[in-house]
This record gives C-alpha cells, sequence and structure tokens, in this order.
C-alpha cells in the first residue's frame, strides 16, 4: 500500500494521510483497543480500503507517475483510469485535463491552455470523454520545472466535478 501526503490519492494502490487518518480512525473505533498483530492489521486496512474503493467512484492518473522527471518532452500521453463506485449509474463521463506551473495557484486547460478554474465545466471543447490525452509540450512554451496535472471527472457535463485526481512532475530541459 503507497500513501501520500496530498490531498488526493497518488495511485490506484494507494490513499492520501487524510484518508489513512479517517480508516485508522474508523479502525481504532470499531476494534475497541483490541491488539492486533501486523498481518491482522494490514488484512483490516486492505479490507478498509477495498470497501471505500467499492462506495466511491475516482479517477487515477497512470502517466506520467507522481514525481516522475519528463526528459525533455515535446509530448506526453498524459492516461488515467475511471472507477465506478458499486451501484453507480452507467452514466458517460467526461474529463477535464488541466496543468498547474505555479503549485496550484492558477490552472490551464490541457486542451487549449486557456485559463480554467478546478471544479468547474468551463466549457464542451474543454473535456475529453477518452482517459487518455496527448498534451503539447514544447520548450519554448514550457520550460524546465515542475508542474501539476490534475485530471477532472465529471458526469455528462454536470457543472461541479465528479471525482479529481492529480500529481506533480517535472519536466527537465
Amino acid at each position: 500500500m503507497h500513501f501520500t501526503s496530498t490531498a488526493h490519492s497518488s495511485s490506484d494502490k494507494g490513499f492520501s494521510l487524510t484518508e489513512v487518518s479517517v480508516m485508522l480512525g474508523i479502525i481504532s473505533v470499531l476494534t475497541m483497543g483490541v491488539c492486533w498483530t501486523m498481518e491482522q492489521a494490514t488484512h483490516v486496512m486492505l479490507a478498509t480500503e477495498a470497501r471505500l474503493r467499492s462506495q466511491m467512484s475516482h479517477v487515477v492518473i497512470t502517466f506520467p507517475s507522481d514525481g516522475s522527471d519528463l526528459v525533455n518532452p515535446s509530448l506526453v500521453r498524459v492516461t488515467w483510469d475511471w472507477w465506478k463506485a458499486d451501484g453507480d449509474a452507467d452514466e458517460p463521463i467526461l474529463y477535464s485535463p488541466l496543468y498547474s506551473r505555479d503549485d496550484g495557484r492558477n490552472w490551464q486547460s490541457m486542451i487549449d491552455d486557456s485559463p480554467a478554474r478546478p471544479g468547474t465545466v468551463t466549457g464542451i471543447d474543454h473535456l475529453t470523454s477518452h482517459a487518455a490525452y496527448d498534451w503539447s509540450v514544447p520548450a519554448e512554451r514550457f520550460p524546465e520545472g515542475n508542474y501539476i496535472i490534475r485530471i477532472e471527472a465529471f458526469k455528462d457535463e454536470a457543472p461541479l466535478h465528479y471525482a479529481t485526481a492529480q500529481y506533480k512532475t517535472s519536466i527537465k530541459r
């Protein structure tokens, strides 16, 4: 299991520290002080993770990986996976691929570099139904530095985001 310090899960195998804290709090209340071996605690944690994942729809960025260095790219194929919660309707999901050059203070659409506001749909032309996007990052517009990649999932153009994931990555020139 992989834990991160971001506000969102950093991989399909992990939860953020906030989510882990909540799970541990639930486990401690349910066990009321029972002492477990590491194997028993791990089993309970994995079972809790599986239950939570089946109850929450979520998006997970599969490339580039969190903290990765992209060496002199001109194009980055950003990919992600979508998990639908048990019992959730099979509605079309649309994605908004975003990036930030300044640690999340400002966001742009990968599709056309226009300003974006996380959590809102700015127009159908800023969405894709595919679980991948070829992000053009030419050296003259994307200097060496740290970038945050953010994928937001929306239920068929709903005005508020349904799920989101983000990773930090570095472009090396």
